[in-house]
């Protein structure tokens, strides 16, 4: 048989599911469907499921749409492994199962969080937590997403209990920034809220904690968050105290697209401040950072900031001139917020 003419092996034949003839991504509750058909046919071995968690790792960070697919795809595949064994595998291959299918199900919880669906992030993670086969790393980072998709969920008291407790508990297992993290999402809830005294009181505790484990990132990301409760609260001189450290964290880590989340920060507590000149300036001090990052959507974020603050300043010729260079870019990113807020502007620009 001619090299050519081979059958494609599993990873192959999975991967070209992944795919319409278009070579776009298909829709996933169809690809997912396809692939659980495939692997009643084809029951995958240990390195295939390996595998399938390498194109999770690879696609999360720009893909997370098809890190997604392919989360649910592992999970499928675990399940199918899992009940062709049957009784003929041993105890501990099915403990290793069911230990994968729980890491699949938490990499899912993450990918919905970061897709903006935090209710449907809270039921894969729940039903982890109580399936009971996770062990403590798993426990650990199915609870974290919780918290975080409670913050999401606008139910900021709830979010802090568990938060706390799970603060307490990787402060005693030596993991300062990640518990630092966890109370940064809480404040983050309660800064939703309007609650901004009980946001300021847990970014507190946050910051302690980062400052404590020598993570410049986590204190920027923090140092940013205070900055914006700080102005929340009308206290300009802490915001500005923030950013400035929120800035110097961005600087010594080497991020652009920190950065350039420092700058549009800045821009729109300025705004707040009628300071519209120092705000249009750190818009175009955001975009720079952001295409230096190479992070288009949040370039283009940016640029509908700076021409929001282009026409409150009095100037909606140049708002009207920069909306139109990048309506087609942000049309074709098919980012409903990016579409609704040049939407936004259009109308106010006419």
């Amino acid at each position: 048989m001619a090299f050519e003419d081979a059958p494609l092996g599993i990873r192959d034949r999975l991967t070209k599911v992944l795919r319409a003839e278009d070579g776009h991504l298909g829709e996933p509750a169809s690809v997912v469907r396809d692939a659980r058909a495939l692997l009643r046919s084809d029951t995958p071995n240990g390195d295939d499921i390996s595998w399938m968690f390498d194109q999770i790792s690879a696609a999360a960070p720009r893909r997370p749409q098809e890190a997604l697919i392919w989360a649910r795809i592992t999970q499928e595949a675990c399940r199918r492994r899992s009940q062709v064994l049957g009784r003929i595998s041993g105890r501990r291959e099915q403990r290793d199962l069911r230990r994968w299918l729980a890491s699949a199900q938490i990499f899912e919880g993450r990918l919905l969080l970061a897709l903006d669906s935090a209710s449907a992030a809270l039921a894969v993670l729940e039903e982890v937590l109580a399936g009971g086969e996770v062990d403590d790393n798993q426990r650990t980072r199915a609870e974290f997403y919780v918290v975080r998709a409670r913050s999401v969920l606008g139910d900021p008291d709830a979010a802090e209990v568990l938060g706390a407790r799970l603060a307490e508990a990787l402060v005693a297992r030596g993991n300062t920034a990640l518990a630092a993290e966890t109370l940064d999402a809480v404040g983050a809830a309660y800064h939703r809220a309007g609650r901004h005294d009980d946001a300021g009181r847990l970014l507190a505790q946050a910051m302690e904690l980062a400052e404590g484990s020598g993570s410049r990132e986590e204190v920027g990301r923090i140092a940013l968050a205070s900055a914006q409760v700080a102005a929340a609260r009308g206290d300009h001189r802490a915001a500005d105290a923030h950013l400035d450290l929120a800035r110097s964290a961005a600087a010594q880590i080497g991020e652009p697209a920190q950065s350039g989340r420092v700058e549009e920060a800045a821009a729109t507590i300025l705004a707040t401040q009628d300071r519209l000149d120092d705000a249009i300036r750190m818009a175009e001090r955001a975009i720079l950072h952001f295409n230096r990052g190479g992070e288009d959507t949040l370039a283009l974020r940016a640029q509908l900031l700076r021409a929001r603050l282009l026409r409150l300043h009095g100037e909606p010729e140049k708002a009207a001139v920069l909306l139109g260079a990048v309506a087609a870019r942000v049309t074709a990113s098919q980012n409903f917020e990016l579409v609704a807020a040049l939407e936004v502007e259009q109308a106010a620009t006419h």
